[in-house]
């Protein structure tokens, strides 16, 4: 049997899309059991106020709203994944959150399509049913994305295992 890419990325594609509901009512245990990671991996990549951050495999958008807190009115985040359906939970947080400074736009982590060095920052915080996707995404983004563009790519995971887990 061979491996089917495009099956595959249709198929994930399609998880996220019925999962999307579930895994937003989940945000709150999900932030909860990893924000103190989420902090130090926007630590690690310089977050600040008036940053431009790129979060990849966004998600719900935990760790996009920890991002466009801290980047503030003058930054600004860019929430991309490969469910649409997700990332209008994430865009709906946002707007609750009144957080004017998040897009979302549906993109294949492993195809990017961004402008170079229009962020200062990446982010990815893996997703365990997702991690070896998100190991890929990484490595991709670092050997290419990420070096063009000037980012610091910083993956996270518990604070006691960040160290391990970035590339």
């Amino acid at each position: 049997m061979t491996f089917d890419a495009a099956a595959y990325k249709t198929s994930t594609r399609e998880q996220w899309q019925t999962a999307a509901a579930a895994w937003h009512r989940w945000g709150p245990q999900l932030e909860d059991w990893l924000g103190e990671a989420t902090e130090l991996m926007l630590d690690l990549a310089g977050v600040r106020p008036g940053s431009r951050v790129l979060d990849i495999a966004a998600g719900a958008g935990g760790q996009t709203l920890a991002a466009a807190r801290r980047a503030g009115p003058e930054g600004a985040v860019l929430a991309t994944d490969i469910s649409p359906a997700i990332l209008e939970f994430a865009a709906a947080e946002a707007r609750r959150a009144g957080l004017g400074n998040v897009t979302t736009s549906e993109q294949d982590a492993e195809r990017l399509n961004v402008h170079p060095r229009s962020f200062d920052a990446a982010i990815s915080r893996p997703k365990r049913s997702a991690r070896s996707k998100h190991s890929r995404t990484c490595s991709r983004c670092e050997a290419s994305s990420c070096s063009q563009w000037g980012i610091p790519p910083t993956t996270s995971a518990p604070a006691s295992r960040a160290a391990t887990i970035r590339s």
